[in-house]
């Protein structure tokens, strides 16, 4: 498991993971970021993370659930739901996470995933990433979610996945 606490790092490690996540807050606070469909992704690939040996905790791997494939574009959310003013939520950005999703089938099947799952795996298996804080709603969703931590994608599928989100980050 990719698992390391705060106190693990030397202090010199700490130190530079306290200076990530001040740049890391920084830069999305005063500037929204760049995709409406994977916003962290160029993070995750980050020269500078991976150049200073800087580590990452991977929040939201699952997008607040739009990664799940349980979200569809015709999906209606509530009034007061805070979905319906994020664009990340939008009926078109649904439509292309799910046409992302779609390719996405058939590594999810070779390894028996859920496409929860298959983020999660592909997530942790990203250069630094040290933990994935996913949220779940039900213990059914925990458990299910838990059992990403058990795969070890190849290579071949992690570049496959990657090519795959590339195709789908838009700028904006």
């Amino acid at each position: 498991a990719k698992c390391v606490s705060i106190s693990a790092y030397s202090s010199t490690g700490s130190f530079h993971c306290i200076i990530f996540f001040f740049l890391f807050f920084f830069l999305m606070i005063r500037r929204p970021p760049r995709s409406t469909l994977f916003p962290y992704t160029t993070l995750f690939r980050s020269p500078y993370c991976n150049r200073n040996n800087l580590a990452f905790l991977a929040y939201s791997p699952l997008a607040q659930g739009l990664l799940t494939g349980k979200i569809s574009p015709e999906r209606k959310f509530e009034d007061g739901d805070q979905r319906n003013l994020n664009p990340r939520f939008s009926q078109e950005n649904r439509q292309k996470i799910a046409k992302m999703l779609e390719e996405f089938k058939f590594i999810a099947l070779k390894y028996g995933l859920t496409f929860a799952q298959l983020a999660i795996a592909w997530t942790v298996q990203q250069p630094g990433c040290t933990h994935a804080l996913v949220g779940a709603r039900r213990p059914e969703q925990a458990i299910e979610n838990a059992k990403a931590g058990n795969t070890v994608l190849a290579d071949d599928d992690i570049a496959a996945i990657t090519a795959i989100i590339e195709k789908y980050i838009i700028d904006e």
